[in-house]
């Protein structure tokens, strides 16, 4: 089920609900997580489940196309099972750094026409509780797809629509009726709903056969002071064997909504929006910050930055910085790492500051005027580096207190050469004319050619093998060639000096090209 499906379906819900007769008001009480919470979560991806709980098969993936698909790819998105959490996801001290953050819902798109589908997903999210003698009343509500098992503190709580006993990772939730597929004539998929669009009222039901609701009362001696992890593991069903195509129009296994709420004047300290004031903490290289993203968790604390590198090859991460206000004034420096087998000097650390926007990312040497600015760390292991752990702090400073974030290298016994002797073929292009209308220099100029000069050595850090430069103008890198020709006589001379410079700064930090392309 597509996001805005899902929405549209909770409104016309809801609109129902609201027409029934008013239930007794209830006592205020105060959201601790709710679905803008930073959630870190996992999913696992099989070939889908036909039959029923008690009984089904996975039917077995093709990996190749037939030739009748011969445009498709050969790897048709997620048509390889993926592993299933770790065993201990659900517990307090497990490190989930590398886990994607997300709100709610947890929808992975439709689930017509797609050979996997989620079969188990794993999410956690952190709340905080000062006494935990004056914490109790915590009541969880959740909407979700398939079955559900709810964990405090890494103890199991409670489950719904999943059998007793001991659940293993790729455990069936209950069965879902057909009706919850399939058109009333039973040969056609429900259809697809729009934002603003209210299904037919003779379908409705059909509709909310999908939406599973369960509350949980969460033990209050489970609760520890300080922070505690409430862990949803979400499971799917089973599809009836004779859908239409084959295939369910959406996913059996979706965690749509989790609200945790506490009485007026509990301890228990929320986690449902942005925190006041500065925080930094530790991001996956992998999760893109900034407006849209979750906002930082004020419970996760600062973790280290992990780094693995070859010797001779490069490794970066990223801590984000977060200020409500906006942040100015502020800097991260980085010295050296250290280690039982010796030192990664402070030579061969660069700190960079992400910029964000719809346009385009960067790295500049300064940070940006943001309210939320990504710190990338990148170590270029030394080629005498000896093998072994090597940790140093990355200190943020000017935003108040200082920040440290510590800085874990692990250096593998493997040295990965030269670019220059790489076996790979690479062939990058690098545009001069798009360069200078970007920065609005004068081509061919000194600060043109500075300004290519990085773009030639990030080339040769890639192992490039082929170069091409522009002879004639109107191509696609632009209308002035380094090739500039003019009247000799009754013919024509060129002036090579451009390309002389160009290749003598190519030259400079990349090997001689295999291939010259003019």
């Amino acid at each position: 089920m597509e996001r805005r499906e899902l929405r549209a379906l909770l409104v016309v819900l809801a609109a129902a609900a609201a027409a029934a007769p008013a239930a007794p008001e209830a006592p205020a009480r105060v959201q601790v997580l709710d679905d803008q919470t930073p959630w870190r979560c996992w999913l696992t991806w099989r070939t889908r489940a036909v039959g029923t709980a008690g009984e089904a098969k996975e039917p077995k993936v093709e990996l190749f196309e037939s030739r009748a698909n011969i445009g498709r790819w050969v790897r048709d998105d997620m048509s390889y099972p993926t592993p299933t959490a770790p065993a201990d996801w659900m517990q307090p001290a497990f490190d989930d750094l590398g886990w994607t953050r997300r709100r709610l819902p947890i929808l992975c798109g439709s689930g017509e026409r797609t050979e996997c589908c989620p079969s188990m997903q794993a999410a956690r999210g952190r709340f905080g509780v000062t006494e935990p003698g004056r914490a109790g009343g915590l009541r969880l509500a959740l909407a979700y797809h398939g079955g559900v098992v709810v964990y405090l503190n890494g103890t199991e709580v409670g489950r719904r629509h999943l059998p007793p006993g001991r659940v293993t990772p790729l455990a069936l939730a209950d069965d879902y009726p057909r009706e919850a597929f399939v058109a009333p004539d039973g040969r056609r998929h429900l259809p697809p709903l729009r934002w603003g669009q209210k299904p037919p009222a003779d379908l409705l039901d059909r509709y909310a056969k999908r939406l599973r609701r369960a509350v949980f009362d969460l033990p209050p001696g489970r609760l520890v002071k300080g922070t505690n992890v409430l862990a949803v593991e979400v499971h799917r069903t089973a599809i009836p064997p004779d859908l239409p195509n084959g295939y369910p129009p959406w996913h059996t296994c979706a965690l749509l909504g989790a609200e945790l709420t506490a009485p007026a004047g509990s301890a228990a300290l929320p986690n449902v929006s942005a925190p006041e004031g500065v925080r930094a903490w530790t991001a996956d290289p992998l999760e893109r910050p900034g407006p849209g993203s979750p906002y930082a968790d004020r419970f996760e604390g600062i973790r280290p930055i992990p780094l693995h590198a070859p010797r001779r090859g490069a490794a970066s991460g990223q801590t984000v910085v977060y200020g409500a206000g906006g942040l100015k004034g502020w800097s991260a420096q980085m010295g050296n790492l250290k280690g039982e087998a010796g030192t990664v000097p402070a030579a061969a650390v660069r700190v960079r500051y992400g910029r964000l926007d719809r346009m385009a990312e960067a790295l500049l040497d300064r940070p940006p005027a943001a309210a939320t600015v990504p710190v990338w760390v990148t170590v270029e292991a030394p080629a005498d580096c000896a093998p072994g752990v090597y940790r140093g702090t990355l200190a943020i400073r000017g935003l108040g207190d200082p920040v440290a974030v510590p800085v874990e290298l692990r250096v593998h016994d493997w040295d990965v050469g030269r670019p220059a002797d790489w076996k790979t073929s690479v062939n990058l292009l690098q545009s001069p004319q798009s360069l200078a209308g970007h920065y609005k220099v004068a081509p061919w100029s000194d600060r043109h050619f500075a300004l290519m000069e990085r773009s030639l050595e990030l080339m040769g850090l890639a192992g490039n093998d082929v170069l091409g430069v522009n002879a004639v103008a109107r191509t696609l890198f632009g209308d002035d060639p380094l090739v500039v020709f003019s009247r000799a006589g009754d013919g024509w001379a060129a002036d090579l000096r451009y390309l002389r410079r160009y290749l003598k700064l190519y030259g400079k930090h990349a090997a001689p090209p295999q291939f010259l392309a003019i």
